[in-house]
């Protein structure tokens, strides 16, 4: 299919209507056919376009100016979207293809047939056919995503977007393919790869909460959808998740509605809160042990043999830390933003003293993993026995991170300089993105508990109080035994 084409004509047929459409005004049946047309086809096409920022402001220049120039514009944007929603491509073309523009006087019983009136009139957009544009799943993870990312070929750097609303799989799978992209090859063009790749990367960080605005309208309208059709349970689905987005009015309106279903809800045990939080913590703490193994698994050739390898390849070879600090950041802040739900956590403090213990886990984590690849790739006394094995395994996991802290202080690891800074700064973004998720499922969890007028019983401060003090104990414990014993 010509998609270029197809949107060419679909511009010819809507633009001498695109003030009235945009205005939302129905046509009378007695209006010319190619105006009922347009409006089928501004109907069918809408859905899918509302949300996207691109096609409705190239949409609003055309109704300034209706010049070639900006028919081009509406023509690219609408060809992105028949490309990536080949089912409503074939239906435009079906419409266009029957029913030829022309200014004929059909006879009114044949106006009437052709025109239908909307479903629901006076709303921006069906709600109910909203669905991922990938692969059509319409559940509450479904957000409107806008993510930039940069493409350099040395003397050329094109800067492009990601867009569209997609589940929550997907969105995932161009959130990262947007920075994989323009951490890669980004900043690789002259000189506008340089610029556009830290301004892109930042943008990338913000897009999401930016964009929390409009995705709680998204997911608040087909909440009200789903209650028109007496689903009440969907809606309450869709309406915790539009709270959790942000915390209106008309959210809470609709709520007083869906009173039975959004609770109260059963308080969770404080052997559960705190076992949650403990796995919560220890999955952050693995990842960030990863993270420091690979990138020592990855750069350790490279710093040993640094005096044959230029400036530029030791840069590089840290471009893998970045993109594992950025994909664990944005991992990390999602799997504790849940937990922060499932223990019901409702106190900001206990929120806050939750994330700096998973940061600084997080960060002693990377220092241990690089530490342990250190050791394994060089020329170390390998363990005897199983007992030795302990020890020495269990002294590089508890004590490798402030090993390898002190060696790069005393100088003798300068080369690990660079790592050093690139590990605080992905400290500080990990900080960032937890303290972001987690505060904002606290106060989701505060607004649930004043609307339904059931105020926690158990907050989880305790369960996080203990959290962290377990680990500090279980730190400083095993830490001095195994100083102690290697």
């Amino acid at each position: 299919m010509d998609h270029a084409r197809l949107a060419r004509e679909t511009v010819d047929t809507l633009a001498p209507y695109l003030k009235e459409l945009m205005d939302r005004q129905i046509p009378d049946p007695e209006a010319p056919l190619n105006k009922i047309e347009a409006f089928r086809l501004w109907r069918l096409i809408y859905p899918k376009i509302a949300l996207r920022s691109g096609v409705i402001q190239a949409a609003k220049k055309i109704i300034e100016e209706n010049s070639a120039g900006n028919r081009a514009a509406l023509t690219h944007q609408l060809t992105q979207v028949y490309r990536t929603n080949e089912h409503i491509a074939l239906e435009v073309m079906e419409i266009i293809r029957s029913h030829p523009r022309q200014e004929e006087e059909p006879t009114p019983q044949s106006r009437a047939d052709y025109f239908f009136q909307p479903t629901s009139p006076g709303k921006e957009f069906s709600a109910e056919q909203v669905s991922c544009q990938v692969c059509g799943t319409k559940d509450e993870t479904l957000r409107l995503v806008s993510y930039p990312y940069v493409v350099s070929l040395i003397i050329v750097t094109f800067r492009r977007v990601f867009q569209g609303v997609y589940c929550g799989k997907h969105a995932n799978r161009y959130y990262f393919l947007a920075v994989f992209i323009t951490m890669t090859i980004g900043w690789l063009g002259i000189p506008f790869g340089f610029l556009f790749t830290p301004l892109t990367l930042s943008s990338l960080l913000t897009v999401d909460k930016k964009l929390r605005p409009a995705n709680a309208k998204l997911l608040l309208e087909i909440a009200k959808s789903r209650l028109e059709t007496d689903e009440r349970n969907a809606a309450a689905v869709y309406l915790k998740e539009s709270l959790w987005l942000e915390d209106s009015e008309q959210a809470r309106s609709l709520a007083k509605k869906l009173l039975p279903e959004l609770g109260p809800a059963a308080q969770p045990s404080f052997t559960f809160q705190l076992t949650s939080l403990l796995f919560n913590f220890l999955t952050v703490w693995i990842m960030g042990f990863l993270i420091g193994l690979v990138d020592g698994v990855i750069s350790l050739p490279l710093e040993t043999g640094s005096e044959n390898v230029s400036i530029l390849v030791m840069v590089f070879s840290y471009l893998p830390l970045i993109l594992l600090l950025f994909f664990g950041s944005y991992m990390a802040a999602h799997l504790s933003g849940e937990t922060a739900q499932r223990v019901q956590l409702d106190s900001k403090w206990s929120g806050r003293i939750f994330t700096i213990t998973l940061s600084l886990g997080v960060v002693y984590a990377i220092f241990t993993g690089k530490f342990l690849a250190i050791n394994q790739m060089g020329s170390h006394l390998d363990p005897q026995n199983f007992l030795d094995s302990l020890f020495y395994y269990g002294g590089m996991i508890f004590n490798g991170g402030w090993q390898l802290i002190l060696q790069i202080f005393v100088g003798k690891a300068p080369t690990y300089l660079l790592f050093l800074i690139f590990v605080l700064l992905g400290g500080v973004l990990f900080l960032w993105n937890l303290l972001d998720h987690i505060t904002q499922s606290v106060q989701w969890q505060h607004s649930l508990d004043e609307i339904t007028g059931s105020m926690a019983q158990e907050s989880g401060t305790l369960a996080v109080l203990t959290t962290a003090l377990l680990v500090l104990i279980f730190s400083l414990v095993f830490g001095t035994v195994f100083f102690l014993t290697s």
